[in-house]
């Protein structure tokens, strides 16, 4: 309830985290009213450090801070690397459907979109129903990108199954 020290002992295991027992992790705070996350940004060692990148939602009505899970900072060349990555969004996507699990059809679906959007550069979630929707021109790029992926089977995925009656529902 109100006032048992849960925004405290929060800090404290951020704290911890940053400034002590794993210096190299990174956190995220998301705080929908902002005052959480502006006093971590007020840590002592965050006044005059290069670690914080602080992004504050509230700065302008018409723009919003946004993360977008496909376009990735950094070209990423390592295949297996990228599978791990397009793995997670996909057990991503599936934690964010509360009480839904995802058909194995859906992930063999979803894992080579995610790769190949990874891959490409200024994606978004976006391009992913742009892939399923047969009257867009940028869905008919992305698939035939996907038909040359150096990832053999993922090229023969979009070669042979991602038009499959199989795939319509998932579609």
């Amino acid at each position: 309830g109100s006032g048992s020290g849960k925004t405290e002992t929060l800090k404290s295991i951020i704290h911890a985290h940053i400034y002590g027992q794993a210096p190299k992790t990174a956190v995220v705070v998301i705080d929908p009213t902002g005052n959480f996350a502006k006093s971590v940004s007020r840590f002592k060692e965050n006044i005059s450090s290069d670690k914080l990148v602080y992004f504050n939602p509230f700065l302008s009505p018409e723009h919003k801070a946004t993360i977008n899970p496909v376009d990735s900072l950094v070209n990423i060349e390592d295949s297996s690397l990228l599978s791990k990555v397009a793995s997670s969004l996909v057990a991503t996507f599936e934690s964010l459907l509360e009480d839904a699990t995802l058909s194995a059809n859906m992930k063999t679906f979803l894992q080579p979109c995610f790769y190949l959007l990874l891959q490409l550069k200024n994606r978004t979630l976006f391009d992913l129903q742009d892939f399923v929707s047969k009257d867009s021109r940028n869905g008919l790029y992305l698939l035939e990108k996907g038909k040359q992926s150096t990832n053999q089977s993922h090229a023969r995925f979009f070669e042979n199954s991602f038009e499959d009656d199989m795939y319509k529902t998932t579609k």
